[in-house]
């Protein structure tokens, strides 16, 4: 059990103390992890600020805020600690200290393996089809990415060696019914170099915590649930016709609210019905052109957030077809142009221009994107240096710091501000006294959290927190 100790710093106690649950309070000193692990005790050192707890309380309510705390309750530290306190790993990052204790699914360690709870019966045999529950995990990111429950309340449908990741199915073929294990995936087997969207960086190793529910040779047996009534024949004429009405509602009458719900149907009747063999390949077809209609009316509704959320969507349950979806991609490029996502907007966008390079829809997106990082770019360095000009000069406690470094932190603050990423941004612990100062600067000027972390034998960790 850990007992934590709270202090505010302040003699006014009762006002505080006035604290919504839910609201984001910033520590006045760090929170040393070790302390707290070992002797399951520690001081909380709270600085409030009246005025900015007042001002979250009238904040309008935002659903896409809601799924991100539902992600934090899913936080796992041993992302940011590697679950080890001992001496001779001090020096590991936190996946090195789990992969330790881990044994090799794949001859080249790019899946590796923990059970964290022993299921019973025999192993999944190859071609079964299962359901699972799972959280994925990017290495010091304690909150995940992805957890199927906050999608869909029942287990996911899968068949094996079907649309799954290539390492989780691999992982999922280990497992046993009831059985719960940790799956470390090198990018190889996962999303490859160049990652996915904003969530997942290039070249991420993923930490997936797996249950699995149950599995079944007979397709049959997953498929006799009281709520599957339809057949599969009538699930395609359904999803058929819900697809054509959304075109039609969207071409034809320019309502695009109706015609997402006719895509959300379509969808929906899709995800519901357990796959078989003879099944996959027609309505993943369809789901694909669902997740493409459905980015592409969000973008029309100008809901840039729910088009990147779709479009991550299609790649965790179609990875092959959406991967080659250019219409997708392109509305997700767009949507993040849109929301200031310069590195990945370009990213995407370059790459359907490569397929589409006569495109004109996709140069003009280009030619705009840009014309909007020529002027972000001037933009932060004047405001850099309007900045830095206005502060007072300190006593010199280290090296005297250089505008490239000051640009380039104010940029990449910013950059982060703007963005939709959940959880933390990492920064490089070996800054100089001087630097330290500047990134908290920049950071309080951006309303954003400056926070350092004891973490054992690794020394500080530093990072920035969204409010």
């Amino acid at each position: 059990m850990v007992n934590i100790a709270v202090s505010t710093g302040s003699s006014n106690m009762d006002e505080d103390m006035n604290l919504r649950p839910g609201s984001p309070t910033r520590l006045n000193r760090p929170l040393d992890l070790s302390a707290l692990l070992k002797d399951g005790r520690t001081q909380l050192c709270l600085d409030i600020d009246p005025m900015s707890q007042e001002s979250d309380f009238n904040a309008k309510f935002d659903p896409e805020a809601v799924f991100k705390q539902k992600l934090i309750n899913h936080v796992n530290f041993d992302v940011l600690t590697g679950g080890s306190d001992d001496k001779e790993d001090e020096n590991l990052s936190p996946f090195e200290k789990i992969r330790k204790r881990m044994t090799a699914v794949t001859k080249d360690g790019g899946v590796m393996k923990r059970i964290i709870k022993e299921g019973s019966g025999e192993v999944v045999p190859p071609n079964s089809h299962i359901k699972i529950h799972y959280q994925a995990y990017t290495e010091y990111q304690e909150v995940p990415f992805d957890v199927s429950i906050l999608r869909s309340k029942k287990p996911l449908s899968f068949k094996l060696g079907g649309p799954l990741l290539r390492g989780l199915d691999i992982g999922v073929g280990t497992m046993k019914t009831g059985e719960v294990s940790w799956f470390l995936v090198h990018h190889d087997y996962a999303y490859g170099k160049l990652g996915c969207g904003n969530r997942i960086p290039k070249e991420a190793t993923i930490l997936f915590e797996v249950t699995l529910v149950s599995y079944s040779e007979n397709p049959d047996v997953l498929t006799s649930e009281p709520d599957q009534k339809l057949t599969f024949p009538d699930v395609v004429e359904r999803v058929e016709a819900h697809l054509k009405k959304g075109n039609e509602r969207k071409t034809q009458d320019n309502d695009t609210e109706l015609a997402i719900k006719h895509y959300k149907e379509a969808r929906n009747l899709i995800l519901d019905f357990n796959l078989s063999n003879d099944h996959e390949s027609t309505l993943a077809k369809q789901l694909n052109r669902a997740y493409q209609n459905l980015a592409i009316c969000y973008n029309l509704n100008r809901d840039f957030k729910t088009t990147c959320k779709l479009a991550e969507d299609a790649m965790h349950v179609i990875p092959q077809l959406a991967e080659k979806n250019i219409k997708l991609k392109f509305a997700w490029g767009k949507a993040l142009n849109a929301l200031n996502e310069y590195d990945a907007a370009a990213k995407l966008l370059k790459e359907v221009k490569q397929k589409e390079p006569a495109n004109k829809e996709i140069t003009k997106e280009l030619l705009s994107l840009e014309e909007k990082i020529r002027k972000y770019t001037n933009a932060t360095k004047v405001a850099a240096q309007k900045f830095f000009k206005s502060e007072k000069p300190k006593e010199e406690k280290g090296l005297s710091l250089t505008d490239s470094f000051v640009e380039s932190m104010t940029e990449q603050l910013e950059k982060f501000k703007l963005s939709d990423t959940v959880g933390n941004l990492n920064l490089s612990p070996g800054m100089t006294v001087d630097e330290r100062e500047a990134v908290k600067s920049i950071a309080d000027k951006l309303k954003l959290h400056y926070v350092q972390l004891n973490i054992g034998g690794q020394g500080e960790k530093i990072m920035i927190r969204k409010n």
